[in-house]
């Protein structure tokens, strides 16, 4: 059903925010001044 859904789809988002957050703390991420995107430390682009 579209309920069960669109639950399971925040926890994914959820997850994926508790991923991000434990990669920028452990230094594998960093965010540009001025940007939402966090980039890998070694991105180029």
């Amino acid at each position: 059903d579209r309920i069960g859904q669109l639950t399971m789809r925040n926890l994914d988002i959820t997850d994926t925010r508790a991923k991000l957050d434990l990669y920028a703390k452990s230094g594998l991420l960093s965010a540009e001044h001025g940007s939402n995107i966090p980039k890998l430390e070694n991105d180029k682009g």
